[in-house]
């Protein structure tokens, strides 16, 4: 459902949205894989696998945008 309004909104501001909510399902993500984080906000973040796995989702949709900008 927040995906949902998240897509919208990204469409209504012309923007590009980038879904990495699958991200969020893989436990290995998450900063408590790495380390131990007594506040379970903190732990429940990415780590730094997360990070990469979101900065590469980043850097996928930004070179698919200028592929389609490269297009005739």
């Amino acid at each position: 459902m927040a995906s949902c309004v998240m897509r919208q909104a990204t469409a209504d501001a012309g923007a590009t949205f980038i879904d990495i909510q699958a991200l969020g399902q893989d436990m290995s993500n998450r900063a408590s894989a790495e380390q131990y984080f007594e506040h379970a906000g903190v732990a429940a973040h990415p780590g730094d696998k997360g990070m990469l796995a979101t900065a590469d989702a980043i850097v996928a949709a930004i070179e698919a945008k200028a592929g389609d900008s490269q297009k005739p």
